[in-house]
């Protein structure tokens, strides 16, 4: 009795921090959640808000005074700080800097695609017309980077030269972030809406229609480019709500408009291959949901900002115009993968259709899903709470399995797997032939070996992945009646299978 009353007593000693750490646990997670709940609140408080409506007149003197403001306010940091001297001085020192700085970035803006294209004509031409796709898909992407890094080096040729100011350093500072969303918008549409491919072109529209594309393509980079200036001035200088809602008016309508016609193009496409197939599929019937969705919103938003509600209007706007850009790049990355593959197997039929590129798709398609979700909104503390949640696993009697498990019995059984079918072959072709057992005991060796092989494999994945299947002993005894009157013919034949490579009644060869 003393004895149990010191393991009790140690036992409570041991548990005591565990308990209090899961007592901390629960009130930091009932804090968060607390916190969470305050946010969500704040926002759809914000959605829903009434701005001072902006097609009314009389908000917009407010909305050109504040224009004036920051145009006088850009003017005087420069000259400020020129007077002052200290700006001068950082620009005469660091002259032959800015001087290399401003060379780079306005080659690197101006002549990328001139450099890309003697490097493309260098390299060897594929021979198919899938190869030559590739190579220009990969080749565009060239003119992608460069003009950002153009843009950098003028952008810290700016701030070395000590003459721009708060706001100046603002607008200087996302000068990159602006052109690669102008070039990248540029290649969206060119990659989706193309020209010169004739009836490989990716989606079924008239030469009309696709130039159209590509220029809405180029004016959604615009005018995203020219939203985030807005947005980044009105923060740095405290504009009111009826100048924001003034001055975002016309983006955000334009906007919209714009994202109507688009959803009328994907209309048309839909329509046309639609027209050319017996049953729309299921890519198909998606597209066209999204392109209903995408006209609803466009409408809907100028509607609402029309009213005032200037924070609902662009929350449903431009996340619109991002999904749509992600839905391009996964589609650009499927038709990339797809033609790769039909590279590798040397194959004409592997293309978008096949097995193994549409699994890929699939996998990218799940894995945009939390870009989607920040896009409409949600918060990254969210998403990777989920992530974590997941990661955690589910509880089975008392067994906790998670995803880490799965992978740990799938990455141990393929090994074991692939282990059994190299020893299935080398018996196979190198040690069975050479001993005395005739062909029907060389197929019932290497069979044995085979099913062995894969209990085992199994079996090991199993124990390494800590799953315990002692809870499964009940609910697998009571289905063994069931199952055995389900599937006793396949039993059967398995059964009878294995009898006859044992015993070898009839072996290979016989008449």
């Amino acid at each position: 009795a003393l004895r149990r009353q010191q393991l009790s007593d140690q036992l409570v000693r041991l548990q005591a921090p565990g308990l209090t750490a899961e007592e901390a646990y629960r009130r930091a997670d009932g804090l968060i959640g607390e916190v969470d709940r305050v946010l969500r609140e704040r926002q759809a408080s914000q959605l829903q808000q009434l701005w001072p409506s902006p097609i009314n007149p009389a908000n917009w003197p407010e909305a050109i005074a504040m224009l004036g403001d920051v145009t006088v306010k850009l003017w005087t940091e420069s000259a400020t700080r020129w007077t002052r001297g200290d700006g001068r001085r950082a620009l005469f020192d660091n002259l032959p800097l800015i001087a290399l700085l401003v060379i780079l970035g306005a080659g690197l803006l101006s002549q990328g695609r001139r450099v890309v294209e003697p490097l493309r004509a260098r390299l060897p031409q594929p021979k198919t017309a899938r190869g030559r796709r590739d190579l220009g898909l990969l080749s565009s992407l060239m003119q992608v980077l460069l003009p950002p890094l153009g843009a950098m080096a003028l952008s810290e040729a700016l701030l070395r030269t000590g003459l721009a100011g708060p706001i100046g350093i603002t607008l200087i500072e996302t000068l990159p972030g602006l052109v690669f969303v102008l070039v990248a918008a540029n290649w969206l549409g060119n990659a989706v809406f193309q020209v010169d491919h004739g009836g490989d072109a990716a989606l079924s529209l008239q030469m009309e229609r696709r130039l159209e594309g590509r220029f809405l393509a180029r004016m959604f980079g615009l005018l995203i480019a020219v939203e985030s200036v807005r947005q980044q001035i009105g923060l740095e200088v405290g504009a009111s709500d009826a100048a924001n809602a003034v001055l975002g008016f016309p983006v955000l309508a334009t906007t919209a408009v714009l994202l109507f016609r688009m959803g009328q193009l994907l209309r048309r496409h839909v329509t046309a291959e639609v027209a050319g197939e017996e049953g729309p599929s299921y890519g198909i019937r998606v597209l066209g949901l999204m392109a209903r969705g995408v006209m609803l919103a466009g409408v809907a938003g100028l509607v609402l900002g029309a009213i005032g509600y200037i924070a609902a209007a662009p929350a449903m706007v431009f996340p619109s115009v991002l999904s749509l850009a992600l839905v391009a790049v996964l589609f650009v990355l499927q038709r990339f993968i797809a033609d790769i593959y039909g590279l590798i197997t040397r194959s004409d039929a592997a293309d978008q259709e096949g097995l193994v590129p549409v699994l890929i798709g699939f996998g990218m398609a799940v894995c945009s899903l939390p870009v989607f979700a920040v896009v409409w909104g949600a918060r990254w503390a969210d998403i990777t709470e989920l992530w974590q949640r997941f990661l955690a696993g589910f509880q089975i009697g008392a067994t906790r399995v998670s995803p880490t498990d799965f992978l740990i019995f799938a990455i141990i059984f393929g090994a074991g797997y692939a282990l059994t079918r190299l020893l299935q072959g080398a018996l196979k072709g190198t040690i069975l032939p050479r001993t005395s057992l005739d062909q029907g005991g060389q197929n019932a060796v290497v069979s044995g070996v085979g099913y062995i092989g894969i209990f085992l494999a199994a079996l090991i994945a199993i124990n390494s992945a800590g799953i315990d299947l002692s809870g499964l002993a009940i609910v697998a005894g009571a289905l063994s009646v069931g199952i055995g009157f389900g599937l006793q013919n396949i039993v059967s034949n398995f059964v009878s299978g294995i009898i006859l490579l044992i015993a070898r009644p009839v072996s290979e060869g016989d008449w």
